[in-house]
Order: structure tokens, then sequence, then C-alpha cells
């Protein structure tokens, strides 16, 4: 049988899920939330349910503010000076569209895809101005 938190325990538990996806020990959490470690620990195994769905949240939400700073940063190297960093960062969003279309904004996609030809268009001109080309 499946047992719900209280209300207030139910926000304590929300509280100290973050706490803990953030990487405090039992011990700060415990102290952050005015009770001791032990009781903090004890609601991952009394409400385990509960504990599980709102630290999978957490989680997910920390993957997101992960993925979106990381799309910033690969957004600003596309815009880079440095045709290296361009057509890393372009390559690099294409590979991850690729295995998993959600991670990335269509934006950012679009982007790299503008870049990556850019990028490939100025090669051929470069070898065939060059006279190595074929």
């Amino acid at each position: 049988m499946m047992v719900n938190p209280s209300k207030r325990i139910a926000l304590a538990i929300a509280r100290a899920a973050r706490l803990r996806a953030a990487g405090n020990s039992w011990q700060a959490i415990g102290q952050l939330l005015g009770c001791r470690p032990q009781t903090c620990l004890q609601w991952t195994k009394q409400y385990p349910a509960w504990w599980n769905h709102v630290y999978r949240q957490v989680q997910m939400e920390k993957w997101r503010e992960m993925c979106t700073t990381c799309e910033q940063v690969l957004r600003k190297n596309l815009r880079s000076t440095d045709a290296k960093d361009r057509r890393w960062a372009a390559n690099l969003i294409l590979e991850t569209a690729q295995r998993d279309p959600t991670v990335l904004s269509p934006e950012a996609v679009a982007e790299a895809e503008l870049v990556h030809a850019a990028e490939a268009q100025l090669r051929v001109i470069r070898v065939t101005v060059n006279g190595t080309a074929g």
C-alpha cells in the first residue's frame, strides 16, 4: 500500500529533493530544513513514489537548464570569427539533433545547417581557387 505524505511533508520532500539534486549532503539538507538528517533520508523510504517523482522532476529541470546553456554556447560558436569553431559547433549540433531531436531547439539546428552549408561551400571555393580541385 502506498502512503501519501501530508501537504507539509510533501513540500519538505520537494525542497529536500532540490537540495539533494544540487549535491547537498543529508546533513546539510537537515540543517536547511530544520530537521534531523535521518528524517530527510527516511522520506526516500517512507514515501518512495513521491520522492522518486519529485527527484526525477528536479533532475529533468536541471537537464533542460544544462541543454539550454549548452545550446547558447554552441550557437555563440556558430557565429565565431574562427571557421574551425563554427564547423565544430555546427557538426556537434547536427550530430546531437540526429541522436535526439528533442535536445536542441529547431532554431539551433536550422542555424547549424546554414553554417554547415556555408562552410562546405567555402571549402569547395577554396579548393577550386587554389587549383587543387578534382
